[in-house]
């Protein structure tokens, strides 16, 4: 990682083996590490800095028949030279 940040930017990335390509790395699918399959269905959103993947989560929204919906967000997983910057990030600043 740049010690600079010149573009900040998300990307939504529906498919695993797309999150695989952006992250550098196979990474386990949910069913992997014990989850139901319907957590294979999530959609992945990409923290990228400077054009590198330093930071993804995953999110799925499940429908109900009465219409309710519900969305479960997973954890934040960074690259270990990006996890300053994504803290930085997420962080909010006192007041």
């Amino acid at each position: 990682m740049a010690l600079f940040v010149d573009s900040i930017s998300t990307n939504l990335v529906l498919m695993h083996e797309d999150l695989c390509e952006l992250w550098g790395r196979q990474l386990p699918l949910a069913t992997d590490k014990g989850y139901p399959k319907l957590f294979d269905d999530m959609v992945y959103w990409v923290l990228m800095i400077n054009g590198q993947a330093a930071g993804h989560t995953g999110s799925l929204t499940i429908k109900e028949k009465d219409k309710k919906k519900f969305v479960l967000v997973g954890n934040i997983h960074t690259q270990e030279l990006a996890r300053a910057w994504v803290t930085l990030l997420l962080t909010k600043p006192k007041k």
